[in-house]
């Protein structure tokens, strides 16, 4: 019997909608333009090349005069249009990242997310912070009982925190 999450393709449930700045984008502009357009992740072009992601996550701690370069995620990890949506959701966990930029022929068509992933079927519930569900600021966030944790309940004593 076929399973439908590893055929269905990124391509299905990735969003078209692209948010972008610069890498000279002071991270103050950075986070309004995100609370504006209501995404989690931008992407940093340079010379309409893509340079780097930045996660509102990577931006909470910085100060507004800051500039994204210098908080940026390198490499940026990518999947092809024609990736299962299970290989993507795979690819997430094993490296702790919360969004895949999506291409085709060099082309960037859309970005993928967990939360687009999950609901589609894909993924291991693992890709929630076992202390308040998040599914953002995961990156390196397991703790010494091997618990998932977002960046902010790591940063508590362990008792749930509400985003």
């Amino acid at each position: 019997m076929l399973n439908l999450v590893e055929v269905m393709l990124v391509s299905e449930v990735m969003c078209r909608s692209l948010v972008a700045v610069g890498p000279g984008t002071r991270v103050g502009r950075a986070r309004r333009l995100a609370g504006e357009h209501h995404v989690h992740h931008l992407l940093v072009l340079e010379a309409g090349h893509l340079t780097g992601v930045v996660s509102q996550t990577d931006l909470s701690d910085q100060p507004d005069e800051g500039l994204v370069s210098t908080v940026m995620s390198l490499p940026i990890l990518g999947v092809q249009a024609t990736t299962s949506i299970q290989d993507a959701a795979e690819l997430m966990e094993a490296k702790e990242i919360g969004f895949l930029p999506v291409s085709s022929g060099g082309l960037l068509l859309g970005v993928v997310s967990r939360g687009d992933l999950a609901r589609a079927g894909a993924g291991k519930a693992g890709l929630a912070c076992d202390a308040c569900g998040s599914h953002h600021g995961l990156r390196g966030g397991k703790d010494a009982s091997g618990r998932t944790l977002c960046r902010t309940c790591r940063g508590k004593s362990g008792r749930p925190t509400v985003h």
